[in-house]
Protein backbone atom coordinates (compact mmCIF):
# COMPACT_ATOMS: atom_id res chain seq x y z
CA UNK A 1 0.00 0.00 0.00
CA UNK A 2 2.89 2.22 1.06
CA UNK A 3 4.86 1.37 -1.91
CA UNK A 4 2.02 2.45 -4.05
CA UNK A 5 1.05 5.48 -2.20
CA UNK A 6 4.90 6.45 -3.49
CA UNK A 7 4.90 5.48 -6.87
CA UNK A 8 1.64 7.59 -7.40
CA UNK A 9 3.38 10.93 -6.13
CA UNK A 10 6.65 10.12 -8.23
CA UNK A 11 4.31 10.14 -10.79
CA UNK A 12 2.44 13.40 -9.76
CA UNK A 13 5.95 15.00 -9.51
CA UNK A 14 6.82 14.01 -12.92
CA UNK A 15 3.64 15.77 -14.32
CA UNK A 16 4.21 18.57 -12.69
CA UNK A 17 7.46 18.79 -13.75
CA UNK A 18 6.71 18.15 -17.21
CA UNK A 19 3.86 20.29 -17.60
CA UNK A 20 6.37 23.45 -16.00
CA UNK A 21 9.36 22.15 -18.69
CA UNK A 22 6.52 22.19 -21.66
CA UNK A 23 4.96 25.50 -20.81
CA UNK A 24 8.47 27.13 -20.27
CA UNK A 25 8.75 25.54 -23.88
CA UNK A 26 5.99 26.95 -24.98
CA UNK A 27 6.70 30.50 -23.95
CA UNK A 28 10.48 30.47 -25.23
CA UNK A 29 8.71 29.46 -28.83
CA UNK A 30 6.33 31.82 -28.17
CA UNK A 31 9.36 34.22 -27.56
CA UNK A 32 11.39 34.03 -30.84
CA UNK A 33 8.51 33.49 -32.72
CA UNK A 34 7.88 37.10 -31.63
CA UNK A 35 11.22 38.17 -32.24
CA UNK A 36 12.03 36.71 -35.59
CA UNK A 37 8.74 38.33 -37.08
CA UNK A 38 9.29 41.38 -35.66
CA UNK A 39 13.07 41.21 -37.75
CA UNK A 40 10.55 40.10 -40.50
CA UNK A 41 8.87 43.09 -40.02
CA UNK A 42 11.80 45.31 -40.80
CA UNK A 43 13.15 43.29 -43.11
CA UNK A 44 9.92 43.84 -45.04
CA UNK A 45 10.42 47.93 -44.45
CA UNK A 46 13.30 47.98 -46.09
CA UNK A 47 12.87 46.08 -49.65
CA UNK A 48 10.92 49.00 -51.84
CA UNK A 49 8.94 47.38 -54.83
CA UNK A 50 9.69 49.64 -58.20
CA UNK A 51 6.65 50.65 -59.92
CA UNK A 52 5.19 53.48 -61.50
CA UNK A 53 4.18 54.35 -57.82
CA UNK A 54 7.06 52.15 -55.61
CA UNK A 55 5.81 51.01 -52.31
CA UNK A 56 7.56 49.01 -49.08
CA UNK A 57 6.83 45.57 -48.08
CA UNK A 58 6.03 47.30 -44.65
CA UNK A 59 2.23 46.23 -44.93
CA UNK A 60 2.56 42.92 -46.16
CA UNK A 61 5.33 42.61 -43.00
CA UNK A 62 2.53 43.24 -40.73
CA UNK A 63 -0.30 41.52 -42.69
CA UNK A 64 1.89 38.39 -42.44
CA UNK A 65 3.01 38.54 -38.65
CA UNK A 66 -0.66 38.83 -37.31
CA UNK A 67 -2.15 36.03 -39.81
CA UNK A 68 0.78 33.34 -39.22
CA UNK A 69 1.32 34.24 -35.54
CA UNK A 70 -2.76 34.58 -34.56
CA UNK A 71 -3.52 37.54 -33.17
CA UNK A 72 -1.97 37.87 -29.83
CA UNK A 73 1.14 36.72 -30.96
CA UNK A 74 0.97 38.84 -34.18
CA UNK A 75 0.10 41.78 -32.28
CA UNK A 76 2.95 41.13 -29.36
CA UNK A 77 5.15 41.18 -32.45
CA UNK A 78 3.71 44.33 -34.24
CA UNK A 79 4.18 45.77 -31.00
CA UNK A 80 8.00 45.14 -30.19
CA UNK A 81 8.47 45.98 -34.08
CA UNK A 82 7.19 49.48 -32.85
CA UNK A 83 8.90 49.74 -29.52
CA UNK A 84 12.15 49.15 -31.38
CA UNK A 85 11.86 51.87 -33.81
CA UNK A 86 10.51 54.10 -30.84
CA UNK A 87 13.68 53.74 -28.67
CA UNK A 88 16.28 54.52 -32.55
CA UNK A 89 16.34 51.10 -34.23
CA UNK A 90 16.56 51.62 -38.07
CA UNK A 91 13.57 49.28 -38.61
CA UNK A 92 11.16 51.53 -40.52
CA UNK A 93 10.96 52.26 -44.20
CA UNK A 94 13.64 53.70 -45.55
CA UNK A 95 15.89 52.75 -42.78
CA UNK A 96 14.08 55.21 -39.94
CA UNK A 97 13.94 54.79 -36.31
CA UNK A 98 13.58 56.99 -33.02
CA UNK A 99 10.44 58.86 -31.38
CA UNK A 100 10.63 61.69 -34.03
CA UNK A 101 9.51 59.07 -36.85
CA UNK A 102 6.58 58.66 -34.97
CA UNK A 103 5.73 61.66 -33.93
CA UNK A 104 6.89 63.18 -37.69
CA UNK A 105 4.77 62.64 -40.86
CA UNK A 106 4.43 58.83 -40.84
CA UNK A 107 3.63 58.01 -37.72
CA UNK A 108 0.09 58.24 -37.82
CA UNK A 109 0.75 54.91 -40.50
CA UNK A 110 3.21 53.11 -38.18
CA UNK A 111 0.34 53.48 -34.72
CA UNK A 112 -2.59 52.52 -37.17
CA UNK A 113 -0.56 48.69 -37.19
CA UNK A 114 -1.04 48.63 -33.80
CA UNK A 115 -4.58 49.10 -33.98
CA UNK A 116 -5.36 47.00 -36.76
CA UNK A 117 -3.73 43.94 -35.10
CA UNK A 118 -5.89 44.42 -32.06
CA UNK A 119 -9.03 44.18 -34.36
CA UNK A 120 -8.00 41.20 -35.90
CA UNK A 121 -6.82 39.82 -32.58
CA UNK A 122 -10.85 40.67 -31.49
CA UNK A 123 -12.27 38.73 -34.50
CA UNK A 124 -10.18 35.59 -34.19
CA UNK A 125 -10.56 35.81 -30.25
CA UNK A 126 -14.90 36.08 -30.95
CA UNK A 127 -14.80 33.64 -33.80
CA UNK A 128 -11.89 31.26 -33.85
CA UNK A 129 -8.93 30.73 -36.55
CA UNK A 130 -11.26 28.88 -39.08
CA UNK A 131 -9.97 29.60 -42.78
CA UNK A 132 -12.88 31.46 -43.76
CA UNK A 133 -13.05 34.01 -40.42
CA UNK A 134 -9.23 34.59 -41.30
CA UNK A 135 -10.04 35.54 -44.48
CA UNK A 136 -12.43 38.10 -43.65
CA UNK A 137 -10.27 39.40 -40.72
CA UNK A 138 -7.43 40.08 -43.07
CA UNK A 139 -9.72 42.02 -45.56
CA UNK A 140 -10.91 43.67 -42.69
CA UNK A 141 -7.81 44.44 -41.14
CA UNK A 142 -6.51 45.60 -44.89
CA UNK A 143 -9.89 48.21 -44.31
CA UNK A 144 -8.56 49.73 -41.10
CA UNK A 145 -5.07 49.39 -41.45
CA UNK A 146 -5.53 52.57 -43.69
CA UNK A 147 -8.31 54.03 -41.90
CA UNK A 148 -6.79 53.32 -38.05
CA UNK A 149 -3.43 55.19 -39.47
CA UNK A 150 -4.86 58.19 -41.19
CA UNK A 151 -6.85 58.60 -38.06
CA UNK A 152 -3.99 58.57 -35.72
CA UNK A 153 -1.53 60.45 -38.05
CA UNK A 154 -5.19 63.50 -38.02
CA UNK A 155 -4.89 63.36 -34.36
CA UNK A 156 -1.19 63.57 -33.63
CA UNK A 157 -1.17 66.29 -36.37
CA UNK A 158 -3.67 68.10 -34.48
CA UNK A 159 -2.02 67.55 -30.95
CA UNK A 160 -0.35 71.36 -30.26
CA UNK A 161 2.34 69.78 -27.82
CA UNK A 162 3.42 67.44 -31.01
CA UNK A 163 3.26 70.10 -33.35
CA UNK A 164 5.89 71.74 -31.35
CA UNK A 165 8.04 68.69 -31.26
CA UNK A 166 8.14 68.69 -35.11
CA UNK A 167 8.59 72.00 -35.50
CA UNK A 168 11.78 71.90 -33.12
CA UNK A 169 12.67 68.43 -33.39
CA UNK A 170 11.24 66.26 -36.85
CA UNK A 171 11.87 69.36 -38.88
CA UNK A 172 15.04 70.32 -37.47
CA UNK A 173 16.33 66.31 -38.89
CA UNK A 174 14.63 67.29 -42.15
CA UNK A 175 16.77 70.79 -42.30
CA UNK A 176 19.95 68.19 -40.92
CA UNK A 177 19.27 65.88 -44.00
CA UNK A 178 19.36 69.43 -46.53
CA UNK A 179 22.62 70.25 -44.47
CA UNK A 180 24.16 66.70 -45.47
CA UNK A 181 23.89 67.72 -49.23
CA UNK A 182 25.13 71.32 -48.99
CA UNK A 183 28.72 70.37 -46.25
CA UNK A 184 29.16 67.73 -49.25
CA UNK A 185 32.70 69.31 -50.54
CA UNK A 186 35.88 67.41 -51.27
CA UNK A 187 33.73 64.25 -51.74
CA UNK A 188 32.40 62.08 -55.04
CA UNK A 189 30.20 64.75 -56.55
CA UNK A 190 26.73 63.29 -54.74
CA UNK A 191 23.41 63.28 -56.30
CA UNK A 192 20.25 64.10 -55.10
CA UNK A 193 17.15 62.20 -56.11
CA UNK A 194 14.21 64.52 -57.35
CA UNK A 195 10.86 64.58 -58.60
CA UNK A 196 10.02 65.47 -62.20
CA UNK A 197 7.49 67.71 -61.15
CA UNK A 198 8.86 69.43 -58.46
CA UNK A 199 11.41 71.09 -61.13
CA UNK A 200 8.04 73.25 -61.75
CA UNK A 201 7.02 73.76 -58.65
CA UNK A 202 10.35 75.30 -57.48
CA UNK A 203 10.10 77.56 -60.21
CA UNK A 204 7.24 78.90 -58.54
CA UNK A 205 8.13 78.57 -55.12
CA UNK A 206 7.90 81.64 -53.41
CA UNK A 207 7.85 80.69 -49.25
CA UNK A 208 4.50 78.59 -49.18
CA UNK A 209 3.58 75.06 -48.58
CA UNK A 210 1.87 72.13 -47.04
CA UNK A 211 3.51 72.95 -43.24
CA UNK A 212 6.12 75.50 -41.88
CA UNK A 213 8.91 72.81 -41.51
CA UNK A 214 7.87 72.05 -45.31
CA UNK A 215 8.42 75.10 -46.37
CA UNK A 216 11.40 75.43 -44.43
CA UNK A 217 13.12 72.80 -46.04
CA UNK A 218 11.95 72.89 -49.42
CA UNK A 219 13.48 76.62 -49.40
CA UNK A 220 16.57 74.98 -48.13
CA UNK A 221 16.98 72.18 -50.90
CA UNK A 222 16.26 75.08 -53.33
CA UNK A 223 19.65 76.96 -52.29
CA UNK A 224 21.08 73.73 -52.44
CA UNK A 225 19.90 72.49 -55.76
CA UNK A 226 21.12 76.27 -57.07
CA UNK A 227 24.79 75.41 -56.44
CA UNK A 228 25.37 73.39 -59.10
CA UNK A 229 24.11 69.95 -57.34
CA UNK A 230 23.66 67.04 -59.81
CA UNK A 231 19.77 65.16 -59.80
CA UNK A 232 18.82 61.57 -60.77
CA UNK A 233 15.39 62.30 -61.84
CA UNK A 234 12.88 59.72 -59.62
CA UNK A 235 9.26 59.18 -60.17
CA UNK A 236 8.74 58.34 -55.86
CA UNK A 237 8.87 60.58 -52.66
CA UNK A 238 12.28 62.69 -53.02
CA UNK A 239 14.24 64.91 -50.89
CA UNK A 240 11.51 67.24 -50.75
CA UNK A 241 8.59 65.21 -49.94
CA UNK A 242 10.86 64.14 -46.64
CA UNK A 243 9.27 66.74 -44.87
CA UNK A 244 5.66 67.04 -46.23
CA UNK A 245 2.77 65.70 -44.13
CA UNK A 246 1.77 63.77 -47.26
CA UNK A 247 4.13 61.59 -46.90
CA UNK A 248 2.84 58.60 -44.91
CA UNK A 249 5.66 56.02 -44.29
CA UNK A 250 7.26 56.97 -47.63
CA UNK A 251 4.17 56.88 -49.68
CA UNK A 252 2.29 60.34 -51.19
CA UNK A 253 -1.40 60.42 -50.18
CA UNK A 254 -2.01 61.63 -53.99
CA UNK A 255 0.50 58.93 -55.65
CA UNK A 256 -0.99 58.22 -58.38
CA UNK A 257 -2.06 62.23 -59.63
CA UNK A 258 1.67 63.38 -58.81
CA UNK A 259 3.00 60.31 -60.72
CA UNK A 260 0.86 61.30 -63.54
CA UNK A 261 2.97 65.04 -63.24
CA UNK A 262 6.41 63.15 -63.20
CA UNK A 263 5.48 61.30 -66.36
CA UNK A 264 4.37 64.18 -68.13
CA UNK A 265 7.34 66.12 -67.54
CA UNK A 266 9.71 63.51 -68.24
CA UNK A 267 7.75 63.00 -71.59
CA UNK A 268 7.63 66.50 -72.57
CA UNK A 269 11.47 67.68 -71.73
CA UNK A 270 12.53 64.14 -73.19
CA UNK A 271 13.64 62.16 -69.75
CA UNK A 272 13.58 59.26 -68.21
CA UNK A 273 13.25 57.97 -65.08
CA UNK A 274 16.80 57.31 -63.08
CA UNK A 275 18.50 59.64 -65.81
CA UNK A 276 21.00 61.89 -63.82
CA UNK A 277 22.08 65.46 -64.68
CA UNK A 278 23.09 68.81 -63.65
CA UNK A 279 19.73 70.47 -61.83
CA UNK A 280 20.76 73.10 -64.40
CA UNK A 281 20.27 71.33 -66.90
CA UNK A 282 16.97 69.93 -66.16
CA UNK A 283 15.55 73.44 -65.32
CA UNK A 284 16.71 75.14 -68.73
CA UNK A 285 14.84 72.06 -69.97
CA UNK A 286 11.80 72.44 -68.15
CA UNK A 287 11.54 76.24 -68.51
CA UNK A 288 11.73 75.77 -72.53
CA UNK A 289 9.71 72.96 -73.49
CA UNK A 290 6.83 73.26 -70.53
CA UNK A 291 6.64 76.87 -68.90
CA UNK A 292 8.05 79.35 -72.25
CA UNK A 293 6.12 76.61 -74.35
CA UNK A 294 2.87 77.58 -72.06
CA UNK A 295 2.56 73.62 -70.80
CA UNK A 296 1.73 73.60 -67.25
CA UNK A 297 -1.59 73.76 -66.73
CA UNK A 298 -1.82 70.96 -68.76
CA UNK A 299 0.11 68.33 -66.69
CA UNK A 300 -0.62 70.57 -63.22
CA UNK A 301 -3.53 72.82 -63.61
CA UNK A 302 -5.48 70.67 -61.07
CA UNK A 303 -2.77 71.50 -58.35
CA UNK A 304 -3.83 73.47 -55.29
CA UNK A 305 -1.00 75.53 -55.66
CA UNK A 306 -2.25 76.39 -59.47
CA UNK A 307 -3.05 79.78 -57.94
CA UNK A 308 0.55 80.79 -57.05
CA UNK A 309 2.05 79.40 -60.20
CA UNK A 310 -0.51 81.37 -62.29
CA UNK A 311 0.60 84.99 -60.20
CA UNK A 312 4.62 84.05 -60.47
CA UNK A 313 7.03 84.27 -63.11
CA UNK A 314 9.92 81.19 -63.21
CA UNK A 315 12.74 81.73 -61.17
CA UNK A 316 14.41 79.40 -64.63
CA UNK A 317 13.10 82.49 -67.02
Amino acid sequence: MIFRQEKQKRKERIQIIMTTVAAGRSKTYDLVYIAVFAVVMAVCSWISIPAQVPFTLQTFGVFMAVGVLGGKRGTLAVLVYVLLGAVGVPVFAGFSGGIGALLGNAGGYIIGFIFSALVMWAIEHVFGRKPVVQIISMVVWQFLAGVCSRLSFRILSRSHWLMFYQERYVNMQDKSSAAAYASDEGTEEIVIPLRPHHGMCLAYFKGEGYSNGFTAHMAEMLKIFLEGKKIRLHVDTDEICSACPNNLGGHCEAGDKVAEYDNAVLEKCGLKAGQTLHFSEFTKKVQEKILAADKRKEICGNCQWNSICEEQKSRWA
